[in-house]
């Protein structure tokens, strides 16, 4: 059973971008009883719909853990009913932000891939409480940026959240 490193990831980018990686690129998978090796099958879901001020996301996948496409164990948590939209309106680039875990840590060439795939800037900083350790990444016009490790001399005081 693998350690989680979890943390806020960020993106940006065109609106319709940003909707295309919600209902295309994060699927929800369940056990399928009737495979006597339960390997996993993907549920139909509904779209993610809304406006440029907040996006509603499908009931199927509210307070459900999501798996990203693409990704080596990685996955995002809808917590609310819907995400709040921000708007850069000298870029005119949109934002959200998603509840992002992957086990034992974040992969670097995961995100990348996906920020090229879906023309979208990303960011996390994450944490992982077992190994006491922090990834800070950032990836802006599909060009990684920033791939640091982040180490603390006191996990509980230093890291901004030793919980995860």
């Amino acid at each position: 059973m693998p350690n989680w490193c979890e943390g806020k990831l960020k993106l940006r980018g065109k609106y319709d971008n940003i909707v295309r990686f919600l209902n295309e690129g994060i699927n929800l998978y369940e056990p399928d009883t009737s495979d006597p090796k339960r390997e996993y099958k993907k549920v139909p879901k509904g779209e993610v719909s809304g406006d440029t001020w907040q996006l509603y996301i499908p009931k199927e996948v509210q307070n459900r853990l999501c798996y990203v496409e693409d990704t080596r164990r990685g996955f995002v948590y809808y917590e609310p009913d819907y995400l709040v939209v921000e708007l850069d309106k000298e870029k005119e680039l949109y934002g959200i932000i998603l509840q992002y875990q992957q086990a034992w840590s974040i992969d670097t060439e995961d995100l990348l891939k996906i920020a090229q795939k879906y023309e979208l800037d990303l960011k996390i900083e994450a944490y992982e409480c077992g190994m006491e350790f922090g990834q800070e990444i950032e990836i802006v016009n599909g060009v990684l940026l920033k791939d640091n490790d982040l180490s603390y001399n006191d996990w509980f005081w230093d890291c901004p959240d030793p919980f995860c």
